[in-house]
């Protein structure tokens, strides 16, 4: 590891108070559209960089801080944190659809909320969906592929001949 990824490392705040820097100045600095607005240009490219950066620095004391202590480390295998991190890839694939699905029926009178019931909408339904998915489509099929690697058998991975 760069020595300079290890020190910030050992010190998770001064990695986080530059997540949150770029954070802020992804959500005030450069006055992009309130919603699911479309934004081109330099915009979106700022955008993705400064969100990316902000998970970077999130995310770097857990890689490069110490491996056996530390607040980072009990946070992280914590169960509900392990739980996240097992399905999180069904939560990438389907928070998006339930954050428009929740805005969606904000428009009817009997949803109509503010932002902190949308937000606990759409994290709900996307737990439940991403569970499911993990439960009845990846998990197995991550079997599969491992049962196939240890028989040597490629059949499960080619698909129809």
């Amino acid at each position: 590891p760069h020595p300079l990824a290890e020190t910030v490392g050992r010190m998770p705040v001064v990695s986080w108070l530059l997540a949150l820097a770029c954070f802020v100045t992804v959500s005030r600095g450069l006055h992009l559209p309130v919603g699911l607005a479309r934004v081109d240009g330099m915009k979106a490219y700022a955008r993705q960089f400064l969100y990316g950066a902000t998970a970077f620095f999130l995310l770097l004391p857990a890689v490069f801080g110490p491996q056996d202590r530390s607040v980072v480390r009990r946070f992280l295998r914590w169960g509900p944190v392990v739980y996240l991190g097992l399905i999180s890839y069904g939560i990438y694939l389907w928070h998006q659809a339930w954050v428009a699905k929740a805005f969606s029926w904000q428009s009817q009178p009997l949803f109509r909320a503010g932002f902190v019931a949308l937000f606990t909408t759409a994290f709900a339904w996307t737990l439940v969906t991403a569970s499911a998915s993990w439960f009845l489509l990846e998990r197995p099929l991550l079997r599969t592929r491992d049962r196939d690697r240890r028989t040597g058998s490629t059949a499960g991975l080619r698909g129809p001949a």
